[in-house]
């Protein structure tokens, strides 16, 4: 991965929330993910942000593959503020095109989908959109794809913002 690529997709979140009167601040910037905090209202996020712009398309939808290395997993498992509510937050994109979706969802659940075994040293999210969905999938490493958690495919929902 490419940091530019990285400081790109932190930007188009943060610009996304920057457009919803919300100010961001980056404290966190590693090779392939950043960090950043924010507040909506009277709740502080803490939220962890990766991309991917590679996406495999199937005849029923979309999948994003985002791997993690094992310094952001420890990154991330460590990740938690008390106070806040620590989120993950997936910015797919695919590659000629500016629609972008931010896939937001519990850093815990990010966790479970990533697993803890001695055995799997590289680990993964997937993302996937159904074609007509509502929402968004997301597994891993340790979660099936038939156990997959379902979070809104917009993060407007997620946040509360009213389009």
């Amino acid at each position: 991965m490419n940091t530019g690529k990285a400081n790109y997709y932190c930007g188009a979140f943060s610009t996304y929330l920057i457009s919803n009167n919300v100010e961001p601040v980056l404290f966190d910037a590693g090779k392939n993910s950043k960090a950043i905090r924010f507040s909506i209202g009277s709740k502080d996020y803490k939220a962890f942000i990766k991309y991917s712009a590679s996406p495999s398309k199937t005849k029923s939808g979309t999948r994003w593959n985002i791997s993690f290395t094992e310094e952001e997993q420890k990154r991330l498992g460590e990740f938690a503020e008390a106070g806040r509510e620590n989120i993950v937050v997936i910015v797919c994109a695919a590659p000629g095109s500016d629609q972008k979706t931010f896939s937001v969802f519990p850093q815990a659940t990010a966790m479970a989908c990533l697993g803890n075994d001695s055995v799997n040293k590289g680990r993964r999210i997937s993302v996937y959109h159904k074609k007509g969905g509502h929402k968004l999938q997301i597994y891993g490493t340790a979660v099936d794809e038939k156990m997959a958690y379902c979070i809104p495919r917009c993060c407007d929902e997620y946040f509360g913002f009213k389009k």
